[in-house]
């Protein structure tokens, strides 16, 4: 697939989206850092939760000020995506930007899984062959 056809597809997508979203949900997505900065270094981090309980003695979240309890991701899944097709950085599809999983929670936790599973679901249905990666260390399916 060939860069047009990329943005042609994120075009596409953002389309559908748009006509799904109500105007609140739109200017929720906007207005949300997935939708402008930058992937890392091992993909965009998409975040299904912030904080965890289970404070790893080797984890970063805590040094970055994140807290030792969970927080669902206030954007529903479909606003997330939405947020995702504004990014210009970011390429979705076959070969495009890879989206890692898990950066700043846990996200098979409880109060994550349900955010995870529904965020995984909308993207396979959306973004076919678009690239996953879950945190390393999750024990848990979807």
């Amino acid at each position: 697939m060939d860069l047009i056809k990329y943005l042609e597809f994120k075009e596409k997508l953002r389309n559908e989206l748009e006509n799904e979203l109500s105007p609140e949900s739109i200017e929720r997505a906007r207005k949300d850092p997935h939708a402008r900065r930058y992937p890392r270094p091992c993909g965009m981090t998409i975040h299904t939760g912030i904080g965890c309980t289970y404070s790893c003695t080797y984890c970063y979240i805590y040094d970055m000020g994140f807290p030792h309890k969970v927080q669902p991701y206030p954007l529903s899944d479909k606003e997330l995506l939405y947020a995702l097709t504004l990014n210009p950085y970011v390429v979705l599809g076959p070969g495009g930007t890879m989206l890692a999983m898990g950066s700043v929670t846990e996200p098979f936790l409880p109060e994550t899984r349900i955010g995870l599973s529904s965020i995984l679901k909308f993207l396979v249905h959306s973004v076919i062959h678009c690239k996953l990666v879950a945190s390393p260390y999750s024990m848990t399916s979807i």
